[in-house]
């Protein structure tokens, strides 16, 4: 678990490990790394899509399992949804091939994966039909299960991350704060609505006015 004073310092750090989160994100995160761990000595893809609420984990699960495939930071390309074009994924399917005459793992992970534009979806399609092994695409979505595209329900292992409840953001605030007062924490994993970041930004509040 990482060692943070200030909650602040917890959103998006780069050091957090699955153990780090909270609820349902703990034990799906804890899950695809062992599944990854599984794999990785294998020729086999990897094609995992993580939709659910903004502040759950999600980003956090991807970057675990980035770091647990890759042999170093070269084999991972991490991009927003947005960002990803027609001559990007033609690109991306030209590194792949390459990819396949090393011993590494090459990783694509895409924030918001369900913002990329309908032409390069398509090519993306094409791409993860023709995915070699030791490739990876991992993708992350603010939307539910429902609402993502049956083109790519269909190709992803799709593992929707649900909020956690007020008692799990509990437990995982308590856990770090230990001395903070417990009616405070229970006030705010009850008013975060699930979301940890929001429950980290209240508690730095908080704290900062309580300094």
């Amino acid at each position: 678990m990482s060692k943070v004073t200030d909650p602040e310092l917890l959103i998006n750090s780069p050091d957090l490990t699955v153990d780090d989160l909270a609820g349902d994100a703990r034990r799906i995160g804890n899950a695809l790394i062992n599944k990854a761990r599984r794999i990785k000595d294998t020729n086999r893809k990897f094609l995992v899509l993580l939709p659910g609420a903004p502040g759950v984990g999600k980003s956090t699960i991807a970057r675990a399992l980035a770091d647990e495939l890759k042999a170093d930071d070269s084999d991972v390309e991490a991009i927003s949804g947005t960002m990803v074009d027609v001559e990007m994924v033609s690109r991306w399917m030209q590194d792949l091939r390459i990819g396949t005459f090393s011993m590494g793992w090459q990783v694509k992970l895409i924030e918001e994966i369900d913002k990329v534009n309908a032409t390069a979806q398509t090519r993306m399609l094409d791409l993860i039909d023709r995915l070699p092994g030791k490739a990876a695409i991992i993708g992350t979505s603010n939307k539910t299960y429902e609402q993502i595209t049956e083109r790519f329900q269909t190709r992803f292992q799709m593992w929707e991350v649900e909020p956690p409840n007020p008692i799990e953001i509990m437990v995982f605030l308590d856990k770090r704060w230990p001395d903070i007062p417990r009616d405070q924490l229970e006030e705010i994993a009850r008013s975060a609505n699930g979301n940890v970041r929001v429950a980290l930004h209240e508690l730095q509040t908080w704290m900062d006015l309580n300094a």
